[in-house]
């Protein structure tokens, strides 16, 4: 018989059962209200498109500020949304106001507005991926989740303050675990002042985040949150990541918007290889494995075939760019544990359709990306790497993003890593593969066929607070980590160690970042007395205010005091805060302060 029909392409991320709830906070609404809403909808083909709305509305004198105007105001524009179909133009949403149900317990929520997407749109095949909706002085946001089997989503919620406020005012965010059962929620909140710059705010915010045992950093105007201290555990079908109910300004008209972006989305890629040809600030790459003899450094999968490179490696093992058109360096196809032949062959491989084992299936095409299997070999004690160096001279905030995939039952000792280096310094982790022991997926082959397998990879990204996992599968997943050092050259190195019909896939090596801007790093506030004007804020002039304002930080062990490991400049850990507060940290900022700008 015929073999079924593929699985439909990946439909992206959708929110279960079409419904989510808003939690209403008790800021007020500002005379003048801006709303602006971004809508996602998906069908089950893949086929996206967006919506978006801004109002600005003049509430009169008489009109409610409180959250059930709020709740009001955002039901109206919710329901005003449509969406245009062959019988004509549709609400989008049903919204309907509560009391707080969904978020027991969170302080400053006082109602929730419940959400579902128009039965008539969810009949025609409809879902929603994606909603964001941003007000004056407050934003709500839902970050979807998956279904099963498909990639899960990893919260990142990234919070903008696109200009300085005009007013005083406060900056606070509610967060907790999501659990209505046994919730768990908390708050921070910080001041500003009026005309102050927004990446000031945020850094504020970024610390007390990181005091409690979170994990957030400033990129510009934008606070990227990687990690709470309260927050769902890690699920494979639930997403992962930071669950935050609100996030605004109190009774302040400054603008503040919030999503969820990956670092790739954020920064600007700066260097990439795209195992396609493309070395965008590659200066450097080697691999023990194989000998390169063409143009390029050896990163393009259509060049390793046996005209431009050699290995001594036998049929069956990788370790190496590839490509399902090329013949590899051992002159032979994709190893049968990458390349899924169920109804097309890769170059050099014939048909095979009760294949069950291989994630580089027909839609990869003419893609390129560099394949691992069964490093475990004659010609190899096991565990190999390859290192790429990128010339990020110039710039800071740091990150990777990467493309990876896998299949196979993993045993303990099956090992992937990307690890990073700053100007030669050692090597440290960034992205860690490790076998789910007990775990489950299902893939899919071209043939339709599905194939259930234990033990599969999953993901954790050491610069998240505690880690976090992501489960991957024969799709390409993007996983990103942020790298707290800058400096000339980054060196980043691939290793792993599989034995046995298992596969890695890599894919969309970039490094991201942001130009350096020279600073007066010894500036730290404007006015030395606490209360006053500036107190905190740097203003570009290094005199004795900055000095006494740190000699009250380091006498009341302030962290932000910690400034560096040891004084002396050229040693190990010099300018890198440890989260001790002693003389040498004294003695750093002494130095820089005499220094001058």
């Amino acid at each position: 018989p015929p073999p079924p029909p593929p699985p439909p392409p990946y439909p992206g991320i959708r929110i279960p059962n079409n419904q989510f709830w808003i939690a209403v906070c008790d800021s007020t609404l500002p005379d003048v209200v801006t709303v602006s809403t971004k809508v996602t909808l998906c069908d089950g083909s893949g086929r996206r498109f967006t919506i978006r709305n801004f109002n600005r509305i003049q509430l009169p004198a008489a009109a409610g500020r409180d959250a059930r105007a709020k709740a009001n105001l955002m039901a109206q524009q919710l329901n005003a949304i449509l969406v245009p179909t062959p019988l004509g133009p549709k609400p989008a949403f049903i919204a309907v106001i509560g009391p707080p149900t969904q978020f027991p317990g969170a302080p400053g929520i006082q109602l929730q507005v419940c959400v579902s997407i128009n039965p008539a749109l969810a009949a025609c095949g409809f879902s929603l991926e994606g909603f964001c909706m941003s007000m004056t002085n407050w934003t709500a946001y839902i970050i979807p989740v998956p279904r099963v089997p498909h990639p899960p989503a990893r919260r990142r919620p990234v919070m903008v303050i696109p200009d300085p406020p005009s007013d005083p005012g406060s900056f606070r965010m509610t967060f907790g675990n999501g659990d209505p059962l046994f919730p768990l929620v908390q708050q921070v909140q910080v001041p500003f002042q009026a005309g102050e710059k927004p990446e000031n705010i945020l850094r504020r915010m970024a610390d007390e985040i990181n005091m409690i045992g979170g994990q957030a950093h400033v990129r510009g105007n934008r606070l990227l949150t990687e990690g709470l201290p309260i927050e769902p555990a890690p699920s494979t079908q639930l997403g992962e990541g930071p669950y935050v109910y609100e996030c605004g300004a109190l009774d302040n008209q400054v603008e503040i918007q919030i999503e969820a972006l990956s670092l790739h989305s954020v920064d600007p890629i700066i260097c990439k290889v795209d195992f396609d040809g493309l070395e965008q600030g590659l200066i450097g790459y080697t691999n023990p494995v194989v000998q390169f003899a063409g143009p390029g450094f050896g990163t393009d999968a259509n060049l390793i075939n046996p005209g431009f490179a050699n290995t001594n490696w036998l049929p069956g093992d990788s370790f190496w760019p590839m490509t399902r058109q090329n013949i590899g360096p051992n002159n032979v196809g994709m190893p049968f544990n990458i390349s899924d032949d169920s109804v097309v062959a890769a170059a050099g491989n014939t048909p095979f359709p009760t294949d069950s084992q291989g994630f580089a299936g027909q839609q990869f095409g003419g893609d390129g990306f560099f394949g691992i299997t069964d490093t475990v070999n004659p010609q190899s004690p096991g565990q190999v790497g390859a290192q790429f160096l990128f010339d990020v001279a110039g710039f800071d905030q740091l990150g990777v993003v990467v493309e990876l995939a896998a299949m196979g039952e993993f045993e303990p000792d099956d090992f992937f890593a990307l690890e990073y280096s700053v100007d030669g310094q050692p090597f440290q982790p960034l992205i860690v593969m490790q076998s789910d022991q007990g775990g489950h997926e299902r893939y899919y082959m071209d043939s339709g066929q599905p194939v259930d397998q234990f033990n599969p990879q999953r993901v954790l990204s050491l610069s998240s607070q505690g880690g976090y996992l992501h489960q991957l599968t024969d799709y390409w997943t993007e996983v990103d980590a942020g790298i707290p050092e800058s400096g000339n050259v980054l060196a980043i190195r691939v290793v792993a160690q599989t034995d046995g019909a298992e596969a890695f896939g890599l894919d969309n090596l970039c490094i991201v970042g942001q130009p350096a801007t020279p600073t007066c790093q010894p500036d730290l506030t404007t006015s030395a007395v606490p209360g006053t004007l500036g107190y905190g804020v740097p203003n570009g002039v290094l005199n004795n205010e900055d000095f006494f304002y740190y000699l009250t930080l380091f006498a009341s062990n302030d962290p932000a005091a910690d400034l560096t490991t040891g004084a002396i400049p050229g040693q190990p850990g010099y300018g890198v805060p440890n989260g001790i507060i002693d003389n040498n940290d004294f003695f750093y900022y002494l130095a820089l302060f005499a220094a001058g700008c």
